[in-house]
């Protein structure tokens, strides 16, 4: 994934947002962090690297595709998509390419927590890998509860659940918002412990949105700098690679 000259402008009447970003590379296996207070545009960027909202600006914005069958790697331009209004093209790359972590999973409590975890694979039009999901989830120490609606879990076991689908399609990059926002002190270190293991164990690039130093201090996280300031009328958020 490489980026240059992204920005973002929210405004209204009387507040006006503005959000940047100069560079931004992500390799295979980075570990990367976005780390900032409430409002700052954590969220937002995060949304955009993961093709979910689209920037008012920018410069190039452009990750690897699929492998193509004679092994050559090809890059997918994500600019031209939206430029072109692409939104196929988008959905596409947004589905195969990325794993979107919540912070309380995201579950649809009307699917067992098994045929949540497969919906990605049945999306992207792909069989479920049913040895494969057993695999992960025991891995994450869930596989007891493939059966059970994610309401019956507690919100440990539906934050493990939430890590097993967004990535159980094998993403190049996984995102994830305030991953351990919802479980107490105890459980979040385990919880993004698990993710990491999980990211390092695909060969993924993780980036990881959240407002806790010390989490992205204990697992050696690649932090992006942050300034935060008041110009223009408003709050105007800056983050580039340190």
């Amino acid at each position: 994934m490489k980026i240059t000259d992204l920005n973002f402008v929210r405004e209204r009447e009387d507040w006006r947002f503005e959000l940047s970003l100069d560079r931004l590379d992500v390799h295979p296996g980075d570990q990367r962090a976005l780390i900032g207070p409430s409002g700052s545009g954590k969220s937002t960027l995060l949304d955009i690297l993961a093709l979910a909202m689209k920037p008012t600006s920018i410069g190039s914005f452009s990750l690897l595709d699929e492998v193509a069958p004679d092994r050559e790697e090809r890059s997918a331009d994500i600019r031209a998509a939206w430029d072109h209004n692409d939104l196929d093209r988008l959905a596409d790359l947004r589905a195969g390419y990325t794993g979107y972590i919540l912070q309380q999973g995201g579950l649809l409590n009307y699917l067992t927590v098994g045929e949540n975890i497969a919906l990605p694979m049945k999306l992207l039009g792909c069989s479920v890998d049913k040895d494969w999901i057993k695999r992960l989830t025991a891995y994450l120490g869930i596989d007891q509860y493939l059966d059970r609606r994610p309401n019956q879990l507690s919100v440990g076991e539906r934050q493990r659940a939430g890590i097993a689908r967004a990535v159980v399609h094998r993403p190049r990059v996984i995102f994830a918002d305030e991953p351990t926002a919802s479980v107490d002190a105890a459980n979040a270190l385990a919880v993004a412990r698990v993710l990491l293991a999980v990211a390092r164990q695909l060969g993924s690039a993780l980036i990881v949105a959240t407002h806790d130093m010390n989490l992205v201090e204990t697992l050696g996280l690649s932090p992006l700098d942050l300034k935060v300031s008041q110009e223009h009328g408003g709050t105007v958020s800056r983050f580039s690679e340190l």
